[in-house]
């Protein structure tokens, strides 16, 4: 028998980004969803409540007033989030229906939220106005337990394959040693998505790339440098062990490969903001490899 999760209304809030109050008086005000009890008498909301939520939320994010969804079906409702259009200025309805998706490990759903954007906007855009955001609420949902590591592998893995594909349907530039990037994650590194989009971009703006992956140790990366001696290394730090371990790395970085710019993303940098030293620079907003490849780089 499937066990059906139990659900705060604080968990709701942190869920949905509607505040607790709101939902307090949504509840009192529009009769829409009524709390659940235990028998020691303590308020609680289902799985059901929370599908609810969130297609409420989503129509909230598109500009429908609560007292008209308060008159709505169901299904109503439903039919009313189908029919929305993705617009670049509705992020956050984007984020809302992945993060459905996601709960109800509904890959067709996810899926197909992904090709639309991307048809719409680009992949580039598409990453960096919908799911790395998305992604940013997913990491506080897995922080505070509201969700589980299975629904966060769950949504990454078809991020990433959706990545590999658009990395596959560009063309391969021709080889340009003053240009090219090697990129991999250092030992201990496992979240691949921010390095395949920073090799979608690289490559999307015609420069040459050699990928090398997750979890892989300096010394061997510095065995592949010796014959493609890249221009730049790109690499993400999304361990945060504090500041000071973070300029260690760093200026490990710089010692293991002197002939090299090295370029470095990821939380850890976003949560430091470390100046840019010679021949480091951190990229510390999401579209900040962007901007670099543009302005600084010349073909």
């Amino acid at each position: 028998m499937k066990q059906v999760n139990r659900f705060s209304i604080s968990d709701i809030a942190a869920i949905t980004g509607i505040k607790s109050a709101t939902l307090r008086i949504w509840e009192q005000r529009y009769n829409i969803i009524h709390a659940k009890r235990t028998v020691t008498n303590i308020r609680y909301y289902d799985d059901f409540d929370l599908r609810i939520f969130l297609n409420i939320a989503c129509l909230i994010e598109s500009g429908v007033k609560i007292s008209e969804i308060a008159e709505l079906t169901e299904s109503e409702i439903a039919e009313k989030i189908q029919a929305l259009k993705i617009t670049n200025d509705q992020s956050a309805v984007i984020v809302q229906q992945l993060i459905a998706h996601t709960l109800n490990l509904n890959e067709n759903q996810f899926k197909i939220i992904i090709q639309d954007c991307i048809q719409e906007f680009g992949a580039e855009e598409t990453m960096l106005q919908f799911i790395y955001p998305f992604l940013n609420r997913i990491g506080v949902l897995w922080q505070t337990g509201l969700i589980g590591p299975a629904h966060e592998h769950f949504a990454s893995s078809l991020i990433k394959q959706r990545l590999i594909v658009a990395i596959d349907e560009l063309p391969i530039p021709e080889n340009d040693e003053h240009n090219n990037f090697l990129l991999f994650l250092p030992e201990g590194e496992f979240h691949e998505i921010a390095l395949l989009l920073s090799q979608f971009i690289v490559r999307s703006k015609g420069f040459p790339s050699l990928y090398l992956g997750q979890n892989l140790p300096i010394p061997y990366v510095q065995e592949v440098a010796q014959s493609y001696q890249p221009k730049y290394i790109l690499t993400v730090f999304t361990a945060d062990l504090g500041l000071e371990p973070l300029a260690e790395k760093m200026r490990q970085m710089l010692e293991s490969f002197p002939d090299a710019t090295v370029l470095i993303a990821g939380a850890a940098i976003s949560a430091h903001k470390p100046l840019v030293q010679p021949r480091c620079i951190p990229l510390i907003e999401v579209n900040d490899l962007h901007h670099f490849l543009v302005n600084n780089i010349s073909k």
